[in-house]
């Protein structure tokens, strides 16, 4: 058992075929084999041919077979198997034992003979002689092998091999060896022979080597230069193995040596290759004949973003879109048809692992072959992406750049110092005046300048060249056609080494610019005079106020002093230094401060609301002043904060209340109709001049308007008044009569016309009037009081159902302040009667068809 186990340790499968005509035999020997070792495999057969087809079939590694059998017998089928398979182990497992069975058995090739018995022992026998057998034979089957391959590797791959007698110190040579030395007829050579056909240079290290392989015992490795005596020189790289026998004595050396001239100069040439390769800049790739990479540069790998085993193997669809595998695939068939090109060049776009695509130049050539059998390509891919950006940014440079020229009326030029030409643009001759096929010249260009400039162009180019110094003129310049233009004019030079090498400008015709600019300082002038004008009056209207008139500004919700007027200062006793920047609380009663702060008054204020309430006021004396408040809000000039304008009317006399109140009156009338108008009107041409240009004369007017305007503003919520007429337009009247209905809460007032005419008015001003008039007839007609706009002779009316007006009261009604109405404000007819007025009508009151009020308006220029 423990020789079996030894042997299965180094044995594999074995395929047994077991031939008896006793099947209950065959399954016997069979069951034990494979308990006995799993390494067995047993197939059957009954007779010798049924065991034939089986070993055609599949041939097994060994054959046991009985000798006694129907048809063929043991021997027999021995003897057919040995026509076929000399070597096939063949094992006669009889219970026939004789010496003539065993004879002929021998005769016939049977490797064993084995007879049968009883007992597991026979058995364990019998597998015994089989590992045995089957082990014998692959043996001798490798051992076999072996010297067809040592015959093939000295035959295909330059080896041979030698012995070396230490005693006769003659070598034995094989074919292979007897080849490369060039005497394939020589089987035996002498060892100094065999040394003088090396080099010079390497025969006493050859002979040192070798006797310290015999002194040493141990195996040596060396390469030395072989020179047979045809001329060339080899490289053979040498191995001897000393042959030692009991006792550490070497009587031989056996070895082989290995001409490597052709792998050394193949493994150089790919080293200079491979030098090259590594530095170009550019990735390197090959491809297969089945277009796959199998080998590609450091810098395709760091080009890429993929391990070069991920690459190595793949196809290039890994690293390009479909449209440049298919624009490579058009190429390399280009490369070989008959009459192709040897290289070709085209761009592809490359997809990086985790990077944008890289646009590539892909530049690929044909590996050398012979005959059909296409070996593959190679190629390089520069990345060229930066140039293409590079190339696409200049592009737009240059297409920005001649639509910027032509935008802003820019040309531009250049000279150059060192050889004295000149380059020009289109705009450049169209500025002049000229066309590009005249002749233009820094000289004859300096000509075009007005003779009072040409000195001071002069002498800034001139120092330009010379110093280096740039220049950014305005200048006059007379084209061709002899037109007078406003140039603006720059150089700026290019300096190398220390001196200047050219000089490169633009000329810009700035003429339209130039007029702008001189219109808009005749309106800065009228601005700022109109602007002083509006100041002085409003500072003249402010303080001949015939009510205390006080402006603020918040400051932590609380209101400050900005300005007031004498008539402030005098009733409460006060010198205005004393009053401007003070806390407006300070001149109030505690109920007066209460109801400003507290109760929220001043709050209101800021807030929109039309504050009218009593507020008592404190003299310096410490007397109290009761007065009527009437508060709006104001807007803070630029980058000032929101406040108040209030005015205070003293209530102590009666009298004195109704005569400042008509005097109140006509002050926001006047400031209604001579302030706002021009206010409107600088304002408007202040926005229109900084749409052109932007002056510090300009913004400081603004803020004077801005500052003006907030106040009058102011004003004129608290009259409740508008603009003069500043143009009339044709207008028709029907159109606006209904647009003012619109505008005006009527509830449930109808409106009816039947106007045709066509009036000379001013649109907006017609507008408020009408506006005033539905107020009115709603105030004191009701909610359904019906209003009707007619055609005069000369004019146009407005009546409606209303209670009229009675005929004593006809005149008073166009007072400021007049009013029948609980709510009513009194200014309504007044403004109606300023803006009839200021159109230079004509305006009567009398009882409509319905007894109800009729306002007839003449002297209403009519266009049809």
């Amino acid at each position: 058992m423990s020789e079996i186990n030894v042997l299965t340790e180094t044995i594999e499968t074995v395929d047994v075929l077991h031939v008896d005509d006793e099947p209950s035999l065959t399954d016997l020997t069979a069951t034990f084999l494979e308990q006995e070792d799993d390494q067995f495999s047993v197939e059957t057969a009954t007779n010798a041919d049924e065991g034939l087809e089986k070993i055609d079939d599949h041939r097994p590694e060994c054959i046991i077979s009985d000798y006694n059998m129907p048809g063929m017998n043991g021997i027999e089928f021995l003897q057919a198997v040995r026509e076929e398979y000399a070597d096939l182990p063949f094992i006669l497992f009889t219970g026939k034992g004789s010496e003539a069975v065993a004879s002929d058995a021998i005769s016939a090739g049977v490797t064993d003979y084995l007879q049968k018995g009883s007992g597991t022992e026979r058995y364990e026998l019998l597998a015994n002689r089989i590992q045995n057998a089957v082990q014998a034979r692959r043996e001798a089957q490798r051992v076999d092998r072996q010297q067809q391959l040592a015959r093939l590797t000295e035959f295909a791959g330059d080896t041979g091999g030698w012995e070396l007698d230490r005693e006769s110190g003659t070598v034995l040579l094989t074919a292979g060896t007897r080849r490369i030395i060039g005497r394939p007829d020589q089987a035996e050579i002498s060892l100094e022979e065999a040394i003088t056909l090396f080099h010079p240079d390497d025969r006493e290290d050859i002979q040192q080597t070798l006797t310290r392989a015999f002194e040493t015992g141990e195996e040596l490795h060396n390469t030395w230069r072989l020179q047979p005596g045809d001329g060339d020189e080899r490289l053979i790289e040498m191995t001897i193995t000393p042959v030692v026998e009991s006792g550490g004595r070497v009587p031989k050396l056996r070895g082989a040596g290995h001409d490597i001239t052709a792998r050394t100069e193949r493994r150089q040439e790919l080293e200079r290759y491979e030098t090259i390769i590594e530095s170009l800049t550019d990735a390197v790739y090959v491809l297969d004949d089945e277009g796959r990479f199998t080998y590609v540069s450091d810098e395709l790998v760091e080009l890429v973003g993929y391990d070069r085993e991920t690459i190595l193997g793949n196809a290039p669809s890994l690293i390009k879109d479909e449209d440049a595998v298919e624009r490579a695939e058009h190429q390399l068939g280009r490369l070989l048809s008959s009459d192709g090109p040897e290289t070709v060049s085209f761009e592809v776009t490359l997809q990086p692992r985790e990077r944008d695509p890289i646009i590539c130049e892909d530049h690929i050539g044909v590996l050398p072959y012979e005959g059909d059998q296409f070996e593959g390509s190679v190629g390089t891919l520069r990345d060229v992406t930066p140039a293409k950006q590079r190339e696409q940014q200049l592009e737009r440079q240059n297409d920005l750049f001649k639509k910027s020229q032509a935008i802003a009326d820019v040309g531009a030029w250049s000279y150059d110092v060192r050889t004295d030409e000149a380059f020009f643009t289109e705009k450049t001759y169209e500025i002049h005046g000229l066309s590009p096929e005249d002749e233009l010249s820094p000289e004859k260009s300096l000509s075009f300048y007005h003779p009072d400039d040409r000195p001071v162009i002069r002498d800034a180019f001139d120092r330009a060249v010379e110093t280096g110094e740039s220049y950014d003129l305005e200048l006059r310049l007379i084209d061709e056609a002899d037109n007078r233009r406003w140039v603006r004019t720059r150089g700026d030079p290019e300096i190398e080494d220390g001196s200047v090498v050219s000089v490169r400008g633009t000329l810009q015709d700035i003429t339209e610019r130039k007029q702008q600019e001189r219109e808009l300082e005749d309106r800065t002038e009228k601005l700022e005079t109109l602007t002083t004008e509006l100041e002085a009056q409003y500072r003249y209207l402010f303080e001949e106020a015939p009510v205390m008139a006080v402006v603020t500004r918040a400051e932590d919700g609380r209101p400050i002093v900005e300005d007031c007027n004498d008539l402030f200062v005098e009733t409460l006793s006060y010198e205005k230094s004393d009053v401007i920047g003070a806390q407006l609380e300070r001149f109030y009663t505690t109920e007066s401060q209460r109801k400003l702060l507290e109760e929220g008054g001043y709050e209101r204020a800021l807030s929109g609301e039309f504050v009218r309430e009593n507020r008592e006021l404190v003299t310096a004396d410490g007397e109290t002043v009761e007065t009527l408040l009437r508060a709006v809000p104001r807007e803070g000039a630029r980058g000032e904060s929101p406040g108040t304008l209030a005015f205070y009317i003293d209530i102590s006399e009666r009298k004195r209340v109704k005569r400042q109140r008509d005097r109140l009156e006509e002050f926001t009338s006047i400031v209604s109709h001579d302030l706002r108008s021009p206010l409107t009107v600088a304002d408007g041409h202040i926005e229109f001049a900084q749409q052109e240009c932007d002056s510090d004369h300009l913004a400081r007017a603004a803020d004077a308007i801005d500052r003006s305007q907030a106040l009058i503003d102011d004003l004129l919520t608290l009259a409740r008044e508008g603009k003069a007429v500043t143009g009339t337009e044709p207008v028709g009247l029907a159109d606006v009569a209904q647009r003012s209905w619109e505008t005006v809460d009527t509830d449930q007032a109808t409106l009816e016309t039947d106007a045709t005419h066509v009036i000379k008015a001013d649109k907006s001003r017609l507008q408020q009037l009408l506006e005033n008039f539905y107020r009115n007839a709603v105030e004191h007609g009701g909610d359904e009081v019906t209003v009707h706009v007619g055609d005069l002779n000369g004019g146009f009316y407005v009546a409606d159902t209303g209670a009229g007006i009675p005929e004593s009261k006809r005149d008073e009604i166009f007072e400021a302040g007049y009013s029948t109405a609980e709510h009513g404000t009194g200014f309504g007819l007044r403004i109606v009667e300023q803006i009839v007025e200021a159109h230079g009508w004509e305006i009567r009151v009398t009882d409509s068809e319905t007894d109800g009020a009729r306002f007839e308006i003449t002297g209403v220029k009519a266009t049809h």
